[in-house]
């Protein structure tokens, strides 16, 4: 059963709903469920299953080359012989023109009962690969699982930002009517009323273009879900910030967890099968067989023109390779080199994470650090607005003040929204790096 970060994330399990998701009566689609529906319903995810099945189906002794087999060979052929037979002595050679026909039948039962242990480290190969394949499909899930949430972060932060949008187009609206009633009155110039008129456009034209990118960003994610891209769908408001994430731990879990880690080590240990496999290559093999035989032949070119035989026998086969022009020792060496490369490989992914988890927990710490800051900031912002606007009412400053001061509370506020959505994208890839997305 797996247990979503989304419980870190969020604290609870449910969300307050957007309010035009509840009006529109659209099905409201909660990170959770999102993940779930990915992980279930991803076309990639479900192709890569096919793999893993395919794999475990052939962790089977008879795939290494272990156990009992039992073959039957037979042939069943006709032909024509010119044939001249000599004998000692003075006798004129003999000679035979005719036809030939007959059956052969060979069913045989065998088991290698000693190779080397070559069919055991067969064995182990095939038990590696399925495993190594195993981590695959962990490694895809976490990443559809990154995926699916940085898209649903993505389409709620933008839902909030169309939302601040449409604030800021009612404020300017606000502004509007009170230049068209001064303008009736005599206390409003034209100017200004064709001033409010262009910031009105102006906010329109960023509330279309916030809410195109959500459109695309909901359809980015109904493909990831594996549905039509067209299916609407109401998100969740965005829960309430985690508190910090704990360096140290995470890094430990990284080291025991990451998924990338875990496929570098597995196939280090699958290399290592490779050596031992080539390292036992052209050892002696020994074959316990029985075998039958029936053979019904007609050969009218030979002084035996018919004979039947119907007999069994049983033995001991054995076979080691004398000599081969070096393949053996090439595929010992290559085998030595491609798991001094896999050490290396494992080397670098170590260090490749290590350094991605602190450039990602430094953005974190960042992002953390700004969001702070800009929250303090919002107050101040608030306030000159509201001071600014005070004073137009009064007659003390002109719109364009108004319009200044709007702009700044406005950006204010989508700075903050940004900043929640780099701590929550940061959550995210730290949470992927440790390997807990999906536990």
């Amino acid at each position: 059963m797996f247990r979503f970060f989304l419980l870190h994330l969020c604290g609870v399990a449910g969300g307050i709903l957007f309010l035009s998701g509840i009006a529109s009566g659209q099905d409201t689609l909660s990170l959770d469920r999102a993940v779930r529906l990915a992980l279930s319903d991803n076309p990639a995810l479900q192709a890569l299953q096919y793999d893993k099945r395919i794999r475990a189906n052939n962790v089977d002794p008879a795939r290494a080359g272990i156990g009992p087999r039992i073959d039957a060979s037979h042939s069943l052929y006709y032909g024509y012989g010119d044939a001249v037979i000599a004998t000692a002595g003075e006798q004129p050679p003999l000679e035979f023109t005719d036809n030939k026909h007959g059956i052969n039948l060979r069913p045989e039962a065998s088991w290698v009962v000693f190779d080397n242990g070559r069919g055991q480290a067969r064995l182990e190969r095939l038990r590696q690969l399925d495993a190594t394949t195993g981590l695959q499909v962990a490694a895809e899930q976490e990443r559809t699982v990154a995926r699916v949430t940085r898209t649903y972060l993505r389409a709620a932060q933008l839902r909030q930002q169309v939302e601040l949008a449409a604030d800021n187009i009612d404020l300017t609206a606000e502004r509007l009517a009170r230049t068209e009633r001064d303008a009736r009155y005599g206390g409003a110039t034209t100017l200004r009323r064709l001033q409010t008129q262009v910031d009105l456009n102006q906010d329109s034209v960023t509330y279309r273009n916030l809410q195109l990118e959500l459109d695309n960003a909901k359809r980015q994610l109904n493909q990831l879900l594996g549905r039509d891209p067209e299916e609407t769908f109401a998100l969740e408001r965005t829960p309430p910030l985690a508190a910090p994430l704990p360096r140290q731990q995470l890094y430990a879990r990284l080291t025991a967890n990451n998924a990338d880690l875990a496929v570098a080590r597995q196939r280090l240990d699958l290399l290592a099968t490779d050596l031992d496999l080539a390292e036992r290559a052209g050892g002696p093999t020994v074959q316990l067989y029985a075998a039958a035989v029936y053979q019904n032949a007609t050969d009218n070119t030979s002084f035996l023109q018919e004979q039947r035989y119907l007999g069994a026998e049983a033995g001991v086969r054995t076979s080691i390779s004398l000599y081969d022009g070096g393949l053996r020792k090439l595929d010992r060496q290559n085998a030595r080199l491609r798991v001094e490369q896999g050490r290396r490989q494992l080397e670098d992914t170590e260090l490749r994470l290590t350094t991605t988890f602190q450039l990602q927990y430094a953005t974190y710490q960042n992002n953390l650090q700004q969001l702070r800051f800009e929250r303090g900031n919002l107050e101040t912002f608030a306030l000159n607005y509201e001071k600014t606007l005070e004073d137009y009412r009064l007659g003390q400053v002109d719109g364009t003040a108004v319009r200044t001061a709007q702009v700044n509370l406005a950006e204010a506020r989508t700075r903050i929204a940004l900043r929640e959505f780099g701590v929550r994208q940061s959550e995210v890839e730290l949470l992927l790096l440790s390997g807990g997305l999906i536990e």
